[in-house]
């Protein structure tokens, strides 16, 4: 039907399209899989036949307990919804914990409730949209939410000095700074210098005014012992405020968690609203990530120490084969800061061709071409599982240095600047 709001969303698609930016269509047929490296599934364990068994064990033995009374299954999953807040707060060593039903509405919830009207929020200019969003809809004023330079403690030092000399009530301790950082940036895959962010809050904010949220959702699963995140890895809890983490990358599942005090989560649950207005998660999926970090705490440590090695081989690969390529037409995104990430940036000159070729191939890629990311950094972002081979990595190095090799040949040439040759 011909209408204005139908008109209207044709335009900005035709404009987007006009852009290069992708038209997502989830409709889509999907090639066949020739390995996954792409998702964010760190640790494989959706695949994990552990994890499976483990899963249909323990829903089994809850249904046996619950029989098939509708009110019965209402109280089983009130006391998973405990017992998983619980767990999280024994295996995260947290005070509190505070279940939510995904990442996005952890950090909405987050940033839109707990900064006060006279507060202030610092944040890595990367940070996550669902930062954005809450942060869009907290008391703060727009003029005390102020970007640093991502992962620059030289650019956090003079905004907390700016916001500091500016606003008397930080240095009496009347107000807060919010400092709000991802420990392992979702696009670039670097790791926030967690020690010295903290090292500067604690020696220029008063320790009344200050308040550190780090979001770990790319680092569960990933670092410290079990996969207990980079704050743990560093020793660092303590230190944070409030730490969120996911459960749908690394552990394989559904939903979040908030780890802070239990005066913050009482706050939370009573003025939240992406948390008051939504229903909690369904009993299967409780039982599903208890069971995800019953794996962690038994074979986590195997798991990173093989998805480490694999993030190496990779890299040591991909730098191989790319020395013959032109860095204008495909580079690996230099990192400066250890350890090293799963996500791994291609920039690549032609993004949406090599999607369109990767896909023929059999990969699940997504172009990420400008204003995605900044003009220069067009990309590709590849993910390595610990459930990938080596043979799996190789022949896909090959096949993405194939197509550059191709397309800086047919470039050259003068033959066009897109790739259409298919890999056989």
């Amino acid at each position: 039907m011909d209408t204005a709001l139908s008109r209207a969303l044709s335009r900005v698609l035709s404009t987007r399209a006009s852009k290069a930016t992708p038209i997502i269509d989830l409709d889509k047929p999907h090639a066949p899989c020739s390995g996954d490296l792409f998702s964010n599934d760190y640790l494989s364990l959706t695949s994990n036949p552990g994890l499976k068994s483990h899963f249909l064990e323990t829903l089994s033995k809850q249904t046996n307990v619950l029989g098939s009374t509708g009110s019965r299954w209402i109280a089983g999953n009130s006391e998973w919804h405990v017992a998983l807040e619980q767990q999280m707060m024994r295996f995260f060593s947290a005070p509190a914990a505070l279940l939510y039903s995904s990442g996005f509405t952890a950090n909405l919830g987050i940033l839109a409730t707990l900064p006060q009207a006279s507060d202030a929020i610092i944040f890595d200019e990367r940070i996550h949209a669902s930062c954005h969003a809450g942060m869009a809809l907290s008391r703060t004023l727009p003029a005390a939410r102020i970007q640093f330079t991502h992962n620059s403690i030289h650019s956090l030092r003079k905004c907390l000095v700016s916001v500091l000399d500016s606003c008397p009530q930080f240095r009496s301790g009347t107000s807060t700074i919010f400092v709000v950082v991802e420990s392992v940036h979702s696009m670039d895959g670097d790791v926030a210098p967690l020690e010295e962010i903290i090292a500067t809050i604690d020696e220029l904010v008063p320790s009344q005014s200050a308040h550190l949220m780090v979001d770990e959702s790319h680092a569960t699963g990933v670092y410290g012992s079990a996969g207990r995140g980079l704050v743990s890895l560093l020793g660092l809890e303590s230190k944070v405020h409030t730490r969120l983490h996911t459960f749908g990358k690394g552990i394989g599942s559904s939903g979040a968690v908030v780890l802070t005090t239990p005066l913050t989560r009482t706050y939370l649950i009573n003025y939240s609203r992406s948390l008051i207005f939504t229903t909690s998660a369904p009993i299967f999926s409780l039982i599903a990530t208890s069971c995800a970090f019953d794996v962690l705490e038994a074979n986590g440590d195997r798991l990173i120490a093989r998805l480490m090695h694999l993030c190496r081989f990779f890299a040591d690969a991909l730098a191989l084969h790319l020395r013959p390529i032109p860095s204008a037409v495909m580079s690996l995104m230099p990192r400066t800061t250890p350890p090293i990430s799963p996500i791994f940036p291609i920039l690549v000159c032609a993004p949406l061709a090599l999607e369109t070729y990767l896909r023929r191939e059999g990969y699940a890629a997504t172009a990420m071409p400008h204003p995605v990311v900044p003009r220069g950094k067009e990309r590709i972002r590849v993910c390595v599982h610990a459930g990938n081979t080596e043979d799996e990595l190789l022949r896909f190095v090959r096949v993405l240095t194939l197509w550059a090799k191709n397309y800086t040949a047919e470039t050259q040439d003068g033959r066009g600047t897109a790739m259409h040759k298919s890999h056989l």
